[in-house]
């Protein structure tokens, strides 16, 4: 088990690297000069070409990259051009938001996407199993942002039930909760459900069957657990993606966060801002297929095995 967590740790660490490499290469030949964009104002351009110098910004592509590469193990991601404060404090300031929101979205996912998804497998063609695919396939379908502004107009604006904005409170994450949950609750139900109608047809139920268990047993001990797999993988990818930013949910309800601040730097070109959210960002999702993949070894045996 030591071997193969080892093994996918190895496999993970070129990736991350070729990842930062991209981001960063593409990042380089976006237009603009950082210097004015710093400076906030026109300049006279032998001060543009000594801060550049003074900077390394004239420095060969690679030397850059292998010095950004070196200070970021050591915890610097440089400096906001516009906030002019550390980026790695910027993101540590954010990142909480973002990981109380995909907390939050995640239970309302998981609460409601798989009993959903059981419940309808064992239903399967009747009107409650129609009635709660359907409610997936609109959680799946309907966008996002439109999501979010529906509820702040009738539980924010009409009803008074719910603030419409921030994230200070329990009751500030509510909506937020709701919005990206519900979305994702929906592809957890319908893959839930067709997993587990895969796994009934085995001869191994047939078998739990004729020794008399009852049917809740047959489903929970035998069916759900072997067909968990790739639940848990769209699970754990959902859990990434929420914690590298949910851009839109953030900006709708002014949560400070990751996405919020990726948003951010993208509108004031602030360089290493974007560049450093962009890759924690990846590596965030990076990590969680690298979770989802030692946990498969708990749910499958033959995984350790092999």
């Amino acid at each position: 088990m030591v071997k193969y967590i080892v093994n996918r740790v190895l496999v993970t660490i070129p990736i991350i690297i070729a990842i930062i490499l991209i981001v960063f290469l593409l990042l380089q030949v976006l237009p603009g000069n950082p210097i004015q964009v710093m400076m906030k104002e026109k300049v006279n351009q032998q001060v543009i070409d000594r801060v550049t110098e003074q900077m390394g910004l004239n420095d060969p592509l690679m030397i850059r990259f292998g010095r950004y590469l070196w200070n970021m193990l050591h915890g610097d991601l440089g400096q906001s051009y516009k906030l002019k404060r550390p980026v790695t404090q910027l993101i540590l300031t954010a990142f909480p938001n973002t990981v109380k929101l995909a907390i939050s979205s995640a239970l309302v996912a998981w609460i409601i996407g798989i009993p959903t998804g059981i419940i309808s497998a064992i239903k399967k063609d009747s009107l409650l199993d129609r009635i709660l695919m359907g409610f997936s396939l609109i959680g799946i379908s309907l966008p996002v942002f439109w999501a979010a502004m529906l509820l702040q107009y009738f539980l924010g604006f009409k009803l008074k039930l719910l603030p419409i904005s921030g994230y200070s409170t329990i009751r500030h994450m509510i909506m937020p909760a709701i919005v990206l949950g519900w979305a994702s609750s929906g592809s957890i139900a319908r893959l839930t459900r067709s997993s587990l109608l895969g796994v009934m047809k085995n001869d191994y139920i047939r078998t739990a069957r004729s020794k008399g268990l009852v049917e809740s047993a047959v489903v929970i001990r035998h069916g759900l657990k072997n067909s968990m797999i790739p639940v848990v993988t769209m699970m754990a990818m959902q859990f990434a993606s929420l914690l590298s930013g949910a851009v839109i949910t953030e900006s709708v309800f002014g949560i400070g966060g990751i996405g919020q601040l990726m948003v951010s730097a993208i509108s004031q070109r602030d360089m290493p801002l974007l560049q450093s959210s962009v890759i924690f960002s990846t590596m965030i999702i990076i990590v969680g297929n690298l979770v989802a993949d030692i946990l498969y070894s708990f749910l499958d045996p033959k995984i350790r095995t092999q």
